[in-house]
């Protein structure tokens, strides 16, 4: 009983796996942008970069990540494998402009 309850848990997991590789692949233009934005605000937990995964962002190009990062004041400090396994590219944020204040 235990094997078949295992085995339809590796089942469910890989069909989510392929269900969501098969949404990225086929994936419009306008949503891989989206995702690369979306992926660039969030900081990776004890650093200080943004990485982006390279197969979430399916029809762009590694080309048009990085000019879709400049475009925003990222700049690209490498590629990295994700958590995952898969290749991806690693952003290092804009520097935060600091307001001056002239109190006299």
């Amino acid at each position: 009983m235990t094997n078949v309850i295992g085995a339809s848990v590796v089942a469910l997991v890989a069909l989510s796996l392929l269900v969501d590789r098969l949404r990225r692949r086929t994936q419009r233009l306008g949503k891989a942008v989206e995702q690369v934005h979306r992926e660039l605000a969030k900081l990776r937990p004890g650093s200080e970069t943004a990485l982006v995964a390279v197969w979430s962002a399916h029809p762009l190009s590694d080309h048009m990540i990085k000019e879709l990062a400049t475009a925003r004041g990222y700049r690209c400090v490498g590629e990295r494998m994700t958590y995952n396994g898969a290749r991806g590219l690693e952003f290092k944020p804009p520097q935060q402009r600091r307001k001056l204040s002239l109190d006299v």
